[in-house]
This record gives structure tokens, C-alpha cells and sequence, in this order.
């Protein structure tokens, strides 16, 4: 987990903070921040995201394709991030 200590990390990953900012509209501010929280706090599979070369949260522990598309995301100028589901949601729907 690394942190950009010359600013926030919302200014520092802007396109991040955006795909953050679709799923609290989506699923609650309270589940997205426990979600960030946790990541940020180390712990595997709530949070992690990846952009201009910064990361934030802690990687997911399901395998090693999140990093492929997390580098892919980044050599094409994007973004990567990936959270925790709530519960009772399959494939991000009810």
C-alpha cells in the first residue's frame, strides 16, 4: 500500500476516485468507506486500486489477474480498482 504524502489520494488518482465515487451511489457510502478503510488498514479482498502508478488498499488474494489488468489499466493511461461486493449482491445486482 502506497500513499502519496504530498497530497490526498483523491487529487493523486482522480480517475480512482471517480469509480469510487460510482459505487457509493451504487451501494451505499458506509459499505464503500468499511470497504476502503479495511484495504487501506492491510487487509486482503475489501479494497485495492491501482492508477499513474500510485496504489491504495491491499491486493485481492483470488489470483494473480488483477495485477495483469491492474499494469494493463496503467500502460494505457487508466485506472484499476477493485471492492468487496455487499452482501447479498451477485455480479453487482441483486
Amino acid at each position: 500500500m502506497k500513499e502519496d504524502k504530498s497530497g490526498s489520494l483523491r487529487q493523486a488518482m482522480p480517475k480512482v476516485a471517480g469509480l469510487i465515487d460510482e459505487k457509493r451511489a451504487a451501494w451505499g457510502s458506509a459499505h464503500v468507506n468499511d470497504c476502503i478503510k479495511s484495504g487501506m488498514a492491510g487487509q486482503p479482498d475489501q479494497f485495492w486500486a491501482v492508477e499513474a502508478g500510485m496504489e491504495a488498499g491491499t491486493p485481492f488474494t483470488i489470483g494473480k489477474d488483477f495485477e495483469h489488468y491492474a499494469k494493463v489499466a496503467q500502460m494505457v493511461g487508466g485506472a484499476f480498482m477493485v471492492m468487496r461486493e455487499p452482501k447479498g449482491l451477485i455480479n453487482g445486482k441483486d
